[in-house]
């Protein structure tokens, strides 16, 4: 790696650092906020409405993540024709499909306005329609940001766009301050965070022309070509997070349901503190996603990095296990404050489940970055559907919840397994050779270099 490369390693991993602490602050402040100056009726009714960008918003994402790999891909072997090809089509499917689930959203709302508000038990004087309309514009601002990424990629300046979306994020909690604070209308506030988004739109789109100016030429695009390359690397972006809200919302509806609501508060308390690993999985994957399109391919640095970037992750799982499962009584209380139980086998399979699941960061973001994830995907789907339905069938029949809960493990199995087996086999590696490779001097100085790369973003 040269020093450009250096500089971008660290201050990707910076910047998705800062996103932990910023999606953090974010979470902790904005309830209070809320809470502050709204009834808890209204503040449930935002809850409920404000939970329609995070899945719509799904579609951008996906287009953005399977666009900018092609692009970078396309920018890194010279051809700037074919990454502003890319480019294009992915704004324009982006733009398409996030203004079309918008659109059927509200179609479908206008008909039973009152019903939704009835059904959710609203406060009366929400203004459902204009609401959703101002969340549809914040949607498709949402999108359109995301969708620039691309730009930024392929100028080697990702660190930077991670930085600006967390600033927004940021500036979404200093807008809903001040909105609600100063009234209590939501569709006012959804105004407020849409225009908010529009004019941080363009500046990231201002920053973008500047630093990336070859990606906005004009020239003829190939659509067709770019379309067929891109949607099933697209449909399977947006899976990923079907197969997460079933591994999450799935059990935690199961649980509720066969075994109450006393238990799924102590079963939900636990998991968002087994969860926690997850924000360190998440900067290992974000980094190594947007690092591997720079990369070239010769096999060898690719089996160095599976074989560091997984005894880290290794490392950093157990040991935060093992923290977990001594402190995890104490923890617990002061998060229910002290009104649900730690389980310490319940505990123990979700931890297991979670090991597992963060063992398969590092593949599954190698092949995500080539477009690859296809089948992968496809079969983690079907896997933790399967391992979810017979999980319901032991709670039929009256099994103790750990038991339940232990077929998360073959559910997460189902993905990371198959996940090595296609890295490994891309690097030339057997399995043996590669576990060998944990074990080896090498291993420690790539851990301090890298250590001293992270350290020294300038």
């Amino acid at each position: 790696m040269t020093n450009p490369d250096h500089r971008r390693l660290a201050r990707g991993t910076l910047a998705f650092l800062f996103g932990i602490v910023s999606r953090v602050a974010a979470q902790l402040a904005m309830l209070p906020i809320l809470f502050a100056s709204w009834s808890a009726e209204r503040v449930g009714s935002w809850m409920v409405l404000f939970a329609l960008p995070a899945y719509l918003s799904v579609v951008g994402l996906a287009f953005s993540g399977a666009g900018g790999n092609a692009a970078l891909a396309a920018a890194q072997r010279g051809d700037m024709a074919d990454a502003r090809a890319n480019f294009r089509v992915t704004w324009a499917l982006s733009t398409v499909a996030t203004l079309a689930l918008a659109g059927l959203f509200l179609a479908l709302a206008l008909p039973f306005e009152d019903r939704i508000v009835d059904g959710f038990e609203m406060t009366s004087d929400i203004a459902l329609l204009p609401t959703l309309f101002w969340l549809a514009v914040y949607i498709f601002a949402v999108s359109q940001i995301a969708v620039l990424s691309l730009p930024f990629r392929v100028a080697g300046r990702y660190p930077l766009q991670t930085l600006l979306i967390n600033l927004g994020l940021l500036a979404e909690v200093a807008v809903v301050a001040v909105c609600v604070s100063q009234s209590t209308s939501l569709a006012l506030l959804a105004m407020a965070l849409a225009i908010m988004r529009l004019v941080y739109l363009l500046v990231v789109l201002v920053i973008a022309i500047r630093i990336a100016p070859e990606m906005f030429h004009r020239g003829a695009s190939r659509i067709g070509p770019v379309v067929r390359s891109l949607w099933k690397p697209s449909t399977a972006f947006m899976l990923i997070p079907v197969v997460y809200a079933i591994n999450l919302q799935g059990y935690a509806l199961l649980v509720g349901a066969r075994y109450g609501a006393a238990m799924l508060a102590a079963f939900v308390a636990t998991r968002t503190l087994v969860r926690m690993i997850d924000l360190l999985t998440s900067v290992i994957y974000g980094v190594q996603f947007y690092e591997a399109g720079y990369r070239d391919a010769d096999p060898e640095p690719r089996r160095r990095q599976l074989a560091t970037m997984t005894l880290i992750t290794a490392l950093l799982s157990v040991g935060f296990g093992a923290a977990l499962l001594m402190c995890g009584p104490l923890a617990q209380r002061l998060l229910s404050v002290g009104k649900t139980e730690f389980d310490l086998p319940v505990a123990a399979v979700l931890m297991m489940a979670a090991i597992i699941r963060a063992l398969a960061t590092t593949p599954h973001a190698l092949i995500a970055a080539q477009n690859r994830q296809g089948r992968l995907t496809v079969l983690y789907f079907a896997g933790s559907v399967f391992c979810l339905l017979a999980a319901g069938g032991l709670a039929h029949i009256g099994v103790p919840l750990v038991l339940v809960l232990l077929m998360l493990i073959p559910a997460e199995l189902v993905h990371t397994v198959p996940a090595f087996r296609i890295v490994l086999r891309d690097i030339a590696l057997t399995p043996g050779q590669f576990l060998a490779s944990l074990f080896i001097r090498e291993r420690m100085s790539d851990i301090a270099k890298l250590a001293r790369i992270i350290s020294r973003p300038r």
